[in-house]
């Protein structure tokens, strides 16, 4: 897991550490969670020139899945869809437009 270095006093991240276990807070410094979609922020903000601070940095939006869950209106429309453009699209755009597995557009298509 990773883990930003925080100065307490003025809430900059000052580094991020790799560690199984979290570190230990002390006077000066706190340890907070740094998830990918995070890093991602605090190394483009580095690498603009900012020294980014952790509200920067937890301010980016949760990443969305890759897959996405969907409901049964929403399959109905994905079918009708497919049915309209799986011979002129590839099953891997229709796919990443559907945000679902390639195997799911094929199987939809094995139907059709």
């Amino acid at each position: 897991m990773n883990y930003f270095k925080v100065h307490s006093a003025t809430n900059l991240v000052v580094a991020v550490v790799a560690s199984s276990q979290a570190p230990q807070d002390d006077n000066t410094f706190h340890w907070m969670k740094a998830y990918s979609r995070q890093l991602d922020t605090y190394h483009v903000q580095l690498r603009k020139g900012f020294n980014p601070s952790l509200q920067d940095v937890q301010a980016s939006p949760p990443a969305l899945p890759e897959i996405l869950p969907l409901s049964v209106s929403e399959r109905k429309e994905m079918v009708s869809d497919i049915k309209q453009k799986h011979k002129s699209t590839s099953v891997a755009a229709l796919a990443y437009a559907w945000r679902v597995s390639e195997t799911t557009i094929k199987n939809v298509i094995k139907t059709l």
